[in-house]
This record gives C-alpha cells, structure tokens and sequence, in this order.
C-alpha cells in the first residue's frame, strides 16, 4: 500500500508541475486575444468559490481605483441569506460551477448584470439555473479537475480581473504588460534565487506567515491557500508588512518562524523589507522573499507564478497524494449547498 501511495504522490507532483509550467503560455494566450469583456460600471458585487476568492478580491480591489465603480467582495455564504446584488452588477469566479457556485446564481435574479468568469462554457453557465442576462467569460483551461490544488484556473482568472479592470478604466502600463509572459516564465529561476540553504526546509516545518505590501493583500490570502492545500498545513496567516509590528511580531520573536515577503516591483517599498528584516533574529527567523519585477498591480500575477513555484518546490521535496485528499468526500454538507439544497429554510 505503501507504494501505490508513493506512485500517486509522485504522479501528483508531476501533474502539479505541467499545470505550472502552462501557466505562462496560457497567460500569455489570454493577453494576446482576450474574451469580450463586459465594461463595469456602477455599483459592483463580486463574488468566488474556493481558489477563485483571490481573483474576485483582486477585481474588487482594482475597481476600487477606477472612477464611476463601487465595487466589494462578498463570501458566498452572504447568498444564503438573501440576494446581496439587488439591483448591482454580480461578477462570479468560478472555475467550473460547484453546487456553491449554482447558489450564487440562484439568487442572483435581481442583478442588474450577472457576469460569470470561469472554465464552464456559456451554454452550460446557462443550463445551471443562471438567469437569462447572464454574460458569460470563459477562460482557459477547460479542466483541471482531479486534484484539490488548482494552479492553472486561478493565475489566469487573476489576469482576466486586470483586463476586466482596465476595460473599466483602470490604467495598466501596456509595456509592462507585454512583460508578462516572460516574467512568468522566469519564475522557476526567481524561486530559486530566493530560497536559502535551509529556507525550504524551514517552510515545510513553520510557522509560517506572507507579508504583504500595500494593495496586495489579495495576493497573500492566494498564496497562504495554496500552501494550505498543496502542503497540508494550517493557512498561515497574512499580514501587511506594517501591521507586523502590532503583535505578529512579539508573538513570534521568542520562537522559529519564516516569513514570505511578497514585495511588488516598487522601489519605494524595498525600505519597508529591509526594515522587517533587521527586526528579525537570523538564528531563529527565515525571511523568504519573493520578489516581483513588475509594479503593482501587475505584481499579482507574478506573485501568483511564483507562489506556485515555491509550492512545487516544497511537494518534490515531500511529495503527497494530491489526488486523494483527507476528508474527501466528506465535505458534502457544505460543498453541496446550493439554492436547491436550501429551499423552504
């Protein structure tokens, strides 16, 4: 038995490195023909299911720059209660349409606007109960099912949330735009430069925490939930970087710890790093930072690429079945709540 689990955890990481390694391409496919995307304009509801929560933050926090948006993220439970979009524009992420997903668009007959995001073909968002103004956004890839751990859904609906942005006017450096697909690729190799003698093994033994910088708290939550799924450990808590001295820090100094900086493309911040870092006791804290070349807000794409490589990282050095997952199938009475599951409570 013992065996057959190392061949399927193995068979999982090589699984978990094609997907990273298309992710580039797929990005750079998505940036040279998007999809029509509907202009958002107005007051905006945005809501994602599972790993889709980090690109429907992301939405909301660039439409938060733009002149004539409204935009908030809700949790998907809000749609329990009633129906937050009345008379708003609803964006839903959703990779493919969970039960969790079909109770969104339960209630969301009284959106003004209902926009899907996600794998699932318009025809099939329609045959799911969507109501009959749904627009629909689908995106590469077609299915990555299999595995709890998605890389490729997320890093591409997180680049959709920028072209979404700026098609409602949010401004993007159009050469460092370009940029993209390249710096995605080079990820691999940034990953590397970062990573100490012992910051890997460091990682796997926590605890851990992802520091962040200015707007990019969606891109740490993104990255502390795939360590939480890829290496089965509790989500490490997310902190702005200036927020760490407000408790983080006197809770940990006694004992071991890593931190990971997602630090943008910004030279104006690289202050605030080094600042963290001398803070930090070397015999018992690791500060891993990953880098970014780009500027926000480009930076999260980058930041998505490389927190899947860190991850990667840490499965080859401690493969798991990523196929078969503790609790399978025993997450029924929440993942299978939909409109249909609560109707007449």
């Amino acid at each position: 038995m013992d065996d057959v689990i190392t061949d399927r955890a193995r068979e999982s990481v090589e699984i978990v490195a094609a997907r990273v390694a298309r992710v580039p391409t797929h990005v750079a496919e998505l940036l040279a023909s998007p999809p029509t995307l509907p202009p958002l304009r107005g007051d905006v509801v945005v809501v994602g299911i599972g790993a889709a929560a980090a690109p429907a933050r992301h939405l909301a926090t660039l439409l938060g720059a733009v002149d004539g948006v409204h935009a908030r993220h809700v949790p998907v439970s809000t749609f329990v209660a009633g129906a937050p979009a009345r008379g708003r524009t609803l964006v839903l992420f959703s990779q493919h349409l969970s039960p969790n997903a079909r109770l969104v668009l339960g209630r969301a007959s009284e959106a003004s606007r209902v926009i899907v995001v996600g794998s699932t073909p318009a025809r099939d968002v329609r045959e799911a109960g969507a109501p009959p103004h749904v627009e629909v956004v689908t995106l590469p890839p077609e299915d990555e099912r299999g595995m709890l751990l998605r890389i490729a859904g997320p890093a591409i609906a997180t680049a959709a949330a920028l072209l979404l942005a700026r098609e409602a006017g949010l401004e993007v450096d159009a050469a460092a735009l370009a940029r993209v697909p390249t710096v995605l690729a080079r990820a691999n190799d940034a990953v590397e430069g970062a990573l100490t003698a012992n910051a890997l093994d460091a990682l796997l033994a926590g605890p851990t925490g992802v520091v962040t910088f200015g707007d990019a708290a969606c891109s740490g939550r993104a990255l502390a939930w795939k360590l939480l799924e890829a290496w089965s450990v509790p989500e490490p808590p997310t902190w702005d970087v200036l927020e760490v001295a407000h408790g983080p820090f006197q809770q940990m100094h006694r004992g071991a710890a890593v931190l990971v900086a997602l630090l943008p493309g910004e030279p104006r911040v690289v202050g605030l790093r080094d600042r963290l870092a001398t803070m930090l006791v070397p015999e018992r804290h690791v500060l891993v930072t990953l880098a970014a070349e780009l500027p926000w807000p480009l930076s999260a794409l980058e930041h998505d690429q490389l927190g899947s490589e860190l991850v990667l990282r840490g499965l080859r050095a401690r493969p798991r079945d990523l196929q078969t997952w503790d609790g399978q199938g025993k997450d029924r009475p929440l993942y299978d709540v939909d409109a249909t599951a609560l109707s007449g409570r």
